[in-house]
């Protein structure tokens, strides 16, 4: 299965689950919405945060919580 930290700059994917309840409580509150693509923007050299964007918005997070994310690309 696919991780977040699997895509590329620029590629889509759709979001199947997140492996930890509190991951998902935080990414709601920062305005994450599951029902929408998400989008690689840019992540870090060596391991640090990846930018995602999801219904306009860019959001940012770790690497080790976007390895808990399972997508499907587009």
């Amino acid at each position: 299965m696919k991780k977040l930290t699997d895509l590329k700059r620029n590629e889509k994917a759709t979001i199947l689950r997140i492996r930890d309840s509190e991951l998902t409580k935080q990414l709601m509150t920062l305005g994450l919405d599951f029902s929408a693509p998400v989008e690689m923007k840019y992540k870090a050299p060596f391991k640090g945060p990846v930018c995602i964007k999801n219904n306009k918005k860019f959001i940012i997070i770790r690497a080790k919580e976007a390895q808990e994310i399972a997508i499907t690309e587009m």
